[in-house]
């Protein structure tokens, strides 16, 4: 055995035991029980109290100064007999736990399951409840053993407890079955009863289901007439739309070209109508200027008659005006007077370069002259209030007649004006009119073009209406056509290319409409129909024939099971009386030994459960009388134990036993 870090072993240490016994001795706390604790540990105990400890890592090695991280255990088996069934001649097991937690166990090195390594030891006498490793004060314990545990032992050294399992197993198996079996009773039950009506509606199902198939089938080759008539729609209706792209093309291409030429047209004709639209300008602008004129002879001749009229008003002498008003006004002629003077020398300029200036002059002079008027009238007014001015204003008066001279020669240039102005326009105006009846004709010619243009798109616009209004047409029939497919997919679950192929369509297609219109009254009455029942009635029914089957194989399963746990009751008693009685002989031979003038025997006593037995110790120690073992000593105790325990390591051998202070209890003579 070879320790490190497991509870008082810091460093690794290696204990070899040679053949024989074995003795470890030493004072009080040197870790003789630790030993003990290590090959239980290592052998898979999982209880931290039978170590002596709180937890699993209390076994780690700790004191004040350091604590080790990791607490490790390896037994070395001598396995050249194969007492163990590996193929090794040495067998080392090894357990190792960390201080972190969790554990782990190896096999010759090899990371194995806890499992793994008590079903390798089951049969080599070291296994779990055969009391190889006594731990110090535990011997006593097995002289007061309960009998029912005391037979398990010897159960578990017979190779009973196997048995007896496979035998809880084949009892609660046998529980099982009967369980089934009463289920399966109740479930037949409850199947005969659904069974009954569940017939009769899967009769209806099926009759429905026959009605069904019928209208499916006049339906479906009914849609494919349909279909068949909407196909040819589609074959015109799509050569129609042919026909019109391609009269729409050429239409397109007509009306490209007219364009064309009526462009190319008006590009050659383009300087000679930008040179009619001058000479239409300037004849326009030539009218505007007469117009101007007349308008401005009539103004003269207005205003030559206002001074004519103020002329014959006043013929007096002129004087120096006397007031602010009369000076105003003095002032204010004197500046008309300077403006006609100003307009007379710029009258003989070019007409057509101060035309504009000459009529701006002259509306300005009017209505400085609607001005003069006015404050004419006013001081018209102010003169008969005061008489004594009277001569102030008749040298006023003697500026008008002056005035009129000048606007009667300014009307005569004005008219001279108008009369050459006439002469220009009769000799412009014949050649103007001769380009624009040209140009009229050239019109003439793009209108026709134009008209021509305008009927291509009017026959482009209704080839178009007609592309569009065929398009609609085929778009209906491509919506029937989807409404019936997605009707028959949807009500039949059947494929268009699965119809196709299994469907033709109807001869007579009023015939078949008769008839579909029969199936569907029939349909209609068979009322509520359940379209699962035949379905569900077959299940059921599989499910009956099942069912009846199973409880016919559970029922023969129950009687293989009873005879099998009779012989298994009977092979169980004759090993377990078989290993009984060795070890009652092993028993009697050891107590006798132990107490040389006393008597021992197993007895089987009734434990009221089950019928079982369990195993009593009727011990006499030398009183010639059979006394309770709860009345011995402590050191009578341990020697009924040692008896005990010897009688069953005879019959069952292990390759070590482990013994801490069984003899605590002892005196000098019983050591």
């Amino acid at each position: 055995m070879t320790l490190r870090g497991f509870k008082s072993f810091k460093s690794k240490s290696t204990l070899t035991f040679e053949p024989g016994i074995s003795v470890v001795v030493g004072p009080n706390g040197s870790g003789k029980s630790n030993i003990a604790d290590a090959i239980s540990w290592v052998l898979g105990e999982q209880s931290p109290k039978s170590l002596r400890g709180a937890s699993m890592g209390d076994i780690i090695f700790r004191n004040r100064q350091e604590e080790m991280g990791i607490a490790e255990v390896s037994l070395m088996f001598d396995n050249r007999d194969k007492s163990i069934d590996l193929d090794f001649s040495d067998v080392r097991i090894t357990r190792r736990v960390y201080a972190q937690g969790g554990s782990d166990y190896f096999i010759n090195g090899s990371p194995t399951r806890l499992m793994d390594i008590q079903d390798m030891l089951a049969d080599s006498g070291i296994g779990k409840g055969l009391y190889t490793i006594i731990n110090q004060g535990q011997i006593n314990e097995m002289a007061m053993l309960k009998p029912d545990e005391r037979k398990a032992i010897i159960e578990e050294i017979g190779g009973i407890s196997k048995h007896k399992i496979r035998r809880k197993k084949s009892l609660s198996k046998l529980e099982r079955v009967s369980q089934d079996m009463d289920r399966i009773d109740d479930l037949l039950e409850e199947i005969k009863r659904t069974m009954v009506p569940l017939e009769v509606e899967a009769e209806k199902a099926k009759k429905y289901s026959a009605v069904l198939g019928q209208l499916k089938n006049e339906e479906i080759s009914y849609y494919m007439s349909q279909m068949n008539q909407l196909n040819l729609a589609w074959n015109k209706k799509d050569a129609q739309e042919k026909k019109i792209n391609h009269e729409l093309k050429q239409a397109n291409k007509d009306l490209d070209a007219a364009q064309k030429k009526l462009d190319d047209y008006k590009n050659d004709i383009a300087e000679k109508l930008a040179q009619y639209r001058c000479w239409e300008q300037t004849v326009h602008k030539m009218d505007q200027a007469i117009d101007r004129l007349n308008n401005l002879n009539q103004l003269i001749s207005s205003k030559v008659s206002v001074f004519s009229t103020l002329s014959h008003m006043f013929e007096a002498k002129q004087e120096q005006p006397k007031t602010e008003k009369e000076g105003s006004m003095y002032q204010k002629l004197k500046n008309l007077q300077m403006l006609v003077h100003d307009y007379i020398n710029h009258i003989n300029n070019t007409m057509a370069e101060k035309q504009a200036k000459i009529e701006s002059q002259g509306r300005y002079i009017c209505q400085k002259l609607d001005e003069l008027l006015s404050l004419f009238e006013r001081e018209k007014q102010y003169e008969q209030i005061k008489v004594h001015r009277q001569k102030q204003n008749l040298i006023f008066k003697e500026n008008c007649i002056q005035n009129l001279k000048k606007a009667k020669n300014l009307l005569e240039i004005n008219q001279n004006f108008s009369e050459k102005a006439d002469c220009i326009k009769k000799r412009v105006y014949p050649q103007f009119l001769d380009r624009k009846k040209d140009i009229q004709q050239e019109q003439s010619r793009i209108a026709v073009l134009e008209e021509k243009i305008h009927a291509s798109k009017l026959e482009s616009s209704n080839l178009e209406n007609a592309q569009y209004k065929n398009k609609l047409d085929k778009d209906q029939i491509k919506e029937k056509t989807q409404n019936i497919t997605t009707y028959i997919v949807d009500h039949y679950h059947v494929s268009i290319d699965y119809m196709l192929k299994n469907y033709k369509p109807a001869a007579d297609i009023q015939k078949t409409r008769t008839n579909i219109s029969s199936l569907k009254k029939q349909v209609k009455n068979f009322g509520a129909i359940n379209p699962n029942a035949s379905l569900e009635y077959e299940r059921i029914r599989k499910r009956h024939d099942f069912l009846y089957n199973q409880r016919k194989d559970l029922h023969q399963s129950k009687k293989n099971l009873e005879t099998l746990i009779a012989d298994m009751d009977k092979q169980i008693m004759e090993a377990f009386i078989k290993k009984f009685d060795q070890i009652n002989q092993s028993f009697g031979y050891y107590f006798k030994i132990l107490f040389p003038m006393g008597e021992g025997e197993l007895l089987l006593s009734e434990t009221g459960q089950d019928h079982e037995h369990g195993v009593d110790l009727k011990v006499d120690i030398g009183n010639n009388k059979f006394v309770p073992l709860s009345l011995l000593s402590g050191g009578e105790k341990t020697l009924v134990s040692i008896a005990f325990l010897f009688s069953i390591f005879a019959t069952n051998l292990s390759p070590f036993y482990v013994f801490d202070e069984a003899d605590a209890a002892l005196d000098d003579i019983n050591i």
